[in-house]
């Protein structure tokens, strides 16, 4: 390092020999370093463990093995930087304005810790350089895996990518921001510590402004005693939706009694919370999967899937709480989520409801009680939306995921068609947490509910009929969950039995070219006599629109003896219900929405008398 003292003219590559070396190496400002003339030190066969740079610090103020003092366009690259002072126990430091360096793909140890202090990290950062670069390193151990801030609120960093490392063996933060703008934590793996002595999180995002990202991160966890976050934002601004905390997968599944928070957003503002995997569970009473408090607003959770497994019965024991209190940012957009408690707990838990806009959304718990308003609580979706307005095209179903930990939709399910095609079409979130494309208009398609698109390749579940059986002049009402799918009222002739499956999302099969239709249609089958004479009422949401241009155009399509759509002038649609009803028929088999692209006639004016 010390023959680079006097600068260099072009780039420079190191390739370090396998072996251990024991040394403290610091590098500052080195001239003639740009964008195009880089120093770079890396192992010579590209294999991280064949070298271990090593030191055992015992100076407080000389705390590290590879300190980066203000040094710029520095790379270290698939390198081993191990310290072994317990007490001084930083591995690489970043300091000053060290600026546009980065270490990727190294192996990164520090020494085994029981306290949070910060003098014991893999990766260390105090400071007010930009453009730094963290990837793909293996980072092992410590009271902080990775710790990297600005050295105050006013005196920042900005612009890092911390990004694809794993971290583990750490006692207290694995990635923790601070004091940074324009900054990115993603893709990175990080496993909490089982043992650790004290608080935990995962991701730690503080006082991040402007353009945070802290997307496609993944947080797992198990057995502990101690308070678990898996990622944790406080103090994050962000100007119109330019901020995020997207696609992340957060597994805790704790098998003791700690206190678990999957991801805990406090005083934020107007950001994405997309597109997010939340697993958490607890023997413990309180257990949260997805949890929002104070800041401005504005937040938009679209997309989340979010089970909670928790035991308790309390009502800290929710799969998403929200306690936004003021719109400064605007109102707190709840969409197209799965919110599930597949323990005792709730599945939601709001504050104030009117700092937020929600529906499209599933709600499921096998406690007591469905949702919370306060202290006030609701066993059913209907008693929720009675009492406060909102979600009335939501649902209540058990979500159909696979057995494993990341809630994927098991599509071989047919109860998973309650998931499918049954969102709302959202401009700004146009993929899913996989990157694969989310329908964002009525033409495109129907969003899948929870984080991740699918298509179903098992055939939707008959549908329980209330009263169970067809009788003449009987009304029954066939029901998804809470999804009131069709009613019919028989005539004088009824069949044996009726069975009514509902295909949601997807475009009726055997159309002719041209044909507008929705994006459902419900198939129904018989045994028996042939009905005579009944009257159906088919029900819809307005994301099945897809290609009817004026809603008061719709009429009920139906399927006739010869297989092909019929689209029926005689039936009539009450577009404030979501209702086509047609009477008098005699033929059950394929039933959706259609359009003949005739309104109905206005209502005649009433007639006036003269008065003489």
């Amino acid at each position: 390092v010390a023959v680079m003292n006097c600068g260099i003219g072009g780039p420079v590559t190191f390739n370090v020999a396998p072996g251990t070396y024991t040394e403290q190496i610091r590098i500052r400002r080195i001239t003639g370093t740009s964008p195009t003339s880089r120093v770079t030190f890396q192992s010579a066969n590209g294999n991280a463990t064949s070298v271990n740079l090593t030191f055992n610090a015992t100076s407080a103020t000389s705390n590290y093995v590879l300190e980066l003092d203000s040094a710029q366009y520095i790379t270290f690259r698939s390198i081993t930087v191990t310290a072994t002072n317990t007490t001084n126990g930083r591995a690489i430091e970043f300091a000053g304005i060290a600026s546009f360096d980065s270490v990727v793909n190294c192996r990164v140890v520090a020494p085994a810790s029981t306290g949070t202090v910060t003098t014991v990290a893999g990766i260390f950062g105090s400071l007010v350089g930009t453009n730094n670069t963290i990837r793909g390193n293996t980072v092992i151990g410590g009271a902080q895996g990775i710790y990297y801030t600005g050295t105050s609120a006013t005196l920042v960093t900005s612009n890092n990518f911390i990004d694809s490392n794993f971290v583990s063996g750490f006692n207290n933060n694995g990635v923790y921001v601070g004091n940074s703008n324009y900054t990115s934590v993603s893709k990175n793996e990080v496993t909490m510590l089982d043992t650790r002595t004290g608080i935990g999180y995962g991701v730690y995002a503080n006082n991040l402004d402007s353009a945070y990202q802290v997307n496609g991160n993944k947080v797992m966890g198990g057995a502990t005693t101690q308070i678990t976050y898996g990622i944790y934002g406080t103090g994050c601004g962000s100007n119109g939706y330019t901020g995020s905390v997207s696609n992340n997968k957060v597994i805790l599944r704790n098998t003791q009694a700690g206190t678990v928070y999957g991801i805990y957003l406090t005083n934020m503002q107007g950001n994405f919370t997309r597109n997010n995997v939340v697993n958490v569970g607890s023997t413990g009473a309180t257990v949260y999967g997805l949890y929002g408090i104070g800041g401005n607003g504005g937040i938009k959770y679209y997309n989340n899937t979010v089970q909670n497994s928790g035991s308790s019965t309390a009502n800290t024991n929710v799969a998403a709480y929200f306690s936004h209190t003021t719109t400064t940012a605007g109102v707190s957009d709840i969409r197209n989520n799965i919110f599930y408690n597949s323990g005792a707990g709730r599945a939601a838990f709001y504050v104030n409801v009117s700092a937020i806009y929600s529906d499209y959304n599933m709600f499921r718990s096998n406690g007591a009680t469905l949702i919370n308003f306060g202290t006030t609580g609701y066993a059913t979706l209907q008693d929720w939306r009675n009492a406060q307005n909102w979600d009335f095209n939501s649902i209540s179903y058990t979500p159909a995921f696979t057995a494993g930990d990341e809630l994927q939709p098991d599509v071989t399910n047919p109860d998973v068609w309650a998931m499918h095609g049954r969102g709302e079409q959202i401009v700004d979130n146009a993929s899913d947490i996989n990157g694969a494309a989310r329908p964002t208009t009525l033409t495109a398609g129907v969003p899948d509910l929870g984080a991740y698109e699918f298509l179903p390749t098992a055939t939707p579940p008959a549908l329980p009929a209330t009263p169970a059986a067809p009788a003449p002049g009987l009304t029954q009402y066939y029901m998804f969950g809470t999804d009131t799918v069709q009613k019919i009222t028989w005539g004088a002739t009824v069949p044996s039995t009726v069975e009514v499956r509902r295909y949601s999302g997807i475009i009726p099969p055997g159309l002719t070219a041209g044909q507008a239709s929705m994006y459902y249609y419900t198939d129904v089958t018989t045994t028996g006599a042939a009905p005579t004479a009944f009257t159906n009422r088919q029900y819809y949401i307005d994301p099945w629109m897809r290609n009817i241009p004026q809603e008061n155009t719709v009429k009920m399509g139906r399927t006739i003896p010869n297989g092909t759509w019929f689209v029926s002038s005689n039936s009539s649609v009450d577009n404030l219900s979501n209702v086509i009803t047609e009477g008098n028929l005699s033929y059950l088999s394929k039933f959706t929405g259609m359009t003949d692209g005739q309104a109905p006639p206005p209502a005649a004016p009433p007639s006036n008398t003269l008065d003489t």
